[in-house]
């Protein structure tokens, strides 16, 4: 009985110690990498946001179950078999960046420079806390840088040359403690470059403290080019380091920049960047002129020329028809077989070569002056006259071509001289 209340006793002052002792604070894991599953669904993603793809280069990103580092323009690090490098230059891709790319944890480079990839840069993009060159030159990309690549912190390298962007330099930039190459030339950046309040500031040197806004601060920025853009104002003091043709194609009014743009341009874009955000009235639309293009009213001006000559033709085709000549017509043609017929009436001649020659006037005595009518249809007047040595003719004038004289004009033409002979 004793040696068992003294095992219950030796177990409650054990159990005792045991409360006493404070928790064990275990050292927290590191993160463990995504499966490779997780990286091929944001690259298939990504792949899905192309809408062409002239060279193939993503042909074979096809299995999502399947290792990604094996496709074109991956790279994976052996360790874990996570994407660290994203290459696909000059690749004549055309479509949109996926913002599914940002889920790339391990992600260290993104080159997707000289391509057609169009729309806003994903924001998304900010939380590759391991990204060391962010190359996205030479697209088609608008809209504003996104602030939200201040947390790039391993960042070096960020290349936005030759796109379409707008807005201003975030000033968050000069967050990054990596940074050494920024370019953003070639765009359409407007407002001053967010320098701080740094003034002495030297490339080389080491702030060591990233509590600051503007690029000034920025310890290893030592490349950078901000030029032919829409910058104002005056180049920071402390940026003045860099080659003045960093700056030139803007519209800084700063005895250090050189070659900007023309008063007039800067005028221009700063009167329409200052009413992008005005809504006019809607009765002012209504006298909008819709401004078309060349090629189009080059194309109307033409097509309106062609039919004039066309109406022109044809009014004086019809003048000239209907413009009544007296013909002479005589007895002896041979007659077609069958008078209902549409078939033209040839006439042969080696025999009007050896009947003479009457002029109109002749004519018009002859006829007594063409009154002395015996016939006549819509399209043809005959007319009974007598020569002035002796012999009788009939005239018949009509509003047609003599290549247009039918069969029932010449039944009509013999009925009257028969009635006329008669």
């Amino acid at each position: 009985m004793g040696r068992h209340w003294a095992g219950v006793l030796l177990l409650a002052l054990h159990c005792g110690v045991a409360a006493l002792l404070p928790p064990c604070s275990a050292a927290p894991a590191p993160p463990l990498p995504p499966p490779i599953g997780g990286d091929a669904s944001a690259l298939l993603v990504f792949k899905r946001a192309v809408i062409e793809d002239p060279h193939s280069a993503l042909a074979d990103w096809t299995d999502a179950d399947g290792d990604a580092c094996d496709w074109r323009g991956v790279l994976c690090s052996s360790p874990h078999g996570s994407v660290v490098s994203l290459r696909l230059s000059n690749a004549s891709l055309k479509g949109f960046i996926a913002p599914e790319l940002g889920q790339l944890i391990f992600l260290q480079e993104l080159y997707l420079d000289h391509n057609l990839l169009f729309g806003t840069i994903p924001k998304q993009l900010g939380s590759l806390r391991n990204l060391r060159v962010l190359d996205l030159g030479a697209n088609r990309l608008a809209g504003p840088i996104p602030p939200e690549l201040s947390g790039l912190n391993s960042v070096s390298v960020i290349n936005l040359h030759s796109n379409g962007l707008t807005g201003n330099i975030p000033p968050q930039l000069g967050k990054l403690p990596n940074l050494v190459q920024l370019r953003l030339d070639r765009n359409r950046l407007k407002g001053s470059i967010p320098g701080g309040n740094a003034t002495g500031f030297s490339p080389m040197a080491d702030t060591g403290s990233t509590a600051h806004s503007g690029l000034c601060p920025s310890p290893r920025l030592s490349v950078a080019d901000f030029s032919f853009n829409f910058l104002v104002g005056k180049i920071p003091i402390c940026l003045k380091y860099l080659p003045r043709s960093s700056f030139q194609g803007n519209c800084f009014q700063d005895e250090y920049s050189i070659r900007q743009r023309a008063h007039q341009i800067c005028a221009s874009a700063s009167t329409a960047a200052n009413l992008k955000g005005f809504k006019r009235p809607a009765s002012e639309h209504k006298h909008d002129k819709v401004q078309q293009p060349t090629w189009l009213i080059v194309l109307e001006i033409a097509t309106g020329a062609l039919l004039l000559v066309f109406l022109i033709t044809g009014a004086i085709t019809a003048s000239r028809s209907c413009n009544l000549k007296p013909s002479i017509r005589i007895s002896s043609w041979s007659r077609s077989k069958s008078w209902s017929d549409e078939i033209t009436v040839l006439i042969d001649s080696d025999m009007l070569k050896s009947l003479p020659k009457l002029s109109r006037q002749e004519l018009e005595v002859a006829c007594e002056d063409f009154s002395n009518i015996i016939g006549s249809t819509p399209e043809t007047v005959v007319y009974k006259g007598t020569m002035k040595d002796g012999p009788e003719v009939s005239v018949i004038s009509l509003c047609a071509f003599e290549g247009h004289w039918t069969s029932q004009h010449e039944l009509f033409y013999q009925s009257k001289l028969l009635m006329w002979h008669g």
